[in-house]
C-alpha cells in the first residue's frame, strides 16, 4: 500500500498595528499657568530683574537673578513636591514642557512600519519578521510600553497557538509569538505569546532619548493547522510616567 502525504502550507498576509501614546498622570507632573484675554495668550512670563542668555557655539543657557525660589528647609536644590505634585519654579522650568515620541520602523530604523508578514509557512521551518519601538521622552520616571491583540493569529476558525515554552519550534498545534532585543527589552532571551490583556516589552525608570526595542515576531506551523491565510491586529501602547 502507498500513501501519499501532502504537504500543508500557510500564509500569513498581514499583521496590523495599531498605537496608542499614553501620558502617564501617576507620578508628579509640572503645572503651569498662562496669562490670557480674547486678545493675546502669553505661554511664559516672569516677573525678574535681570539676567539672559549667554550661549556659544557648543551651548546656550539662559538665566534669571533676583527671583523668589521657596525650597524645602532640608535641601538647597529640590523642587517643592508631594505624591500628587510636583512645582518647579522660575523662567527656566517654563521650557520643560513635558513630551513623548513614539515611532515604528524597520529593522534599520529608517524607515516606518507598521506591518509585518512571513509569507508561505511550511512544517518545519520558522518565519519571522521585526518591527522597531523608537521611544523619546523627558519623562523623569520614564515610560513603558505594551504589546495587545484583537484575538488569536487565526483563519477562520482555525489559529495558530501561542508559545507556551519559551522557543517557537512548530510543535504541536503550530506556534507563534514574538521576542526583544534593546536594553530596554524584557524579553530578550525568550519569546513570549500574544493575547488580548496588554503584555508590557519594555520599560525604563529615567528619561530617554532614541531608545530602541526591536521586536522580532515568530511563526511556526505544525500538521494540525490548517491551509489558509492567517492575521491578527495588534496594538502598541506607550504610556510616559511624568
Amino acid at each position: 500500500m502507498i500513501i501519499l502525504l501532502e504537504k500543508k502550507s500557510v500564509s500569513l498576509i498581514s499583521l496590523c498595528f495599531f498605537l496608542l501614546i499614553l501620558v502617564g498622570l501617576s507620578a508628579p507632573v509640572s503645572v503651569q499657568g498662562q496669562l490670557t484675554s480674547p486678545s493675546f495668550n502669553i505661554t511664559s512670563d516672569s516677573i525678574n530683574c535681570g539676567g539672559g542668555q549667554s550661549s556659544s557655539t557648543s551651548f546656550s543657557v539662559v538665566g534669571t537673578l533676583c527671583e523668589n525660589a521657596i525650597m524645602p528647609p532640608t535641601s538647597a536644590i529640590a523642587f517643592p513636591s508631594s505624591t500628587n505634585f510636583n512645582l518647579e519654579q522660575g523662567f527656566p522650568s517654563m521650557d520643560d514642557v513635558p513630551f513623548i515620541s513614539v515611532s515604528l520602523l524597520d529593522s534599520t530604523g529608517t524607515t516606518p512600519k507598521n506591518s509585518v508578514g512571513f509569507g508561505t509557512l511550511t512544517q518545519g521551518s520558522t518565519a519571522s519578521d521585526t518591527i522597531l519601538v523608537r521611544v523619546t521622552t523627558n519623562a523623569a520616571s520614564g515610560y513603558s510600553a505594551a504589546l495587545s491583540s484583537d484575538g488569536d493569529l487565526r483563519s477562520g476558525t482555525d489559529s495558530i497557538a501561542g508559545v507556551s515554552d519559551g522557543s517557537v519550534d512548530g510543535s504541536p498545534r503550530g506556534e507563534y509569538g514574538f521576542r526583544t532585543s534593546g536594553v530596554d527589552g524584557l524579553y530578550n532571551s525568550t519569546d513570549t505569546s500574544i493575547s488580548t490583556t496588554a503584555k508590557a516589552f519594555a520599560q525604563k525608570t529615567s528619561w530617554t532619548t532614541q531608545s530602541d526595542t526591536l521586536l522580532t515576531f515568530k511563526a511556526a506551523v505544525a500538521g494540525s493547522n490548517v491551509s489558509g491565510n492567517y492575521s491578527q491586529s495588534l496594538a502598541i501602547v506607550v504610556t510616559g510616567s511624568f
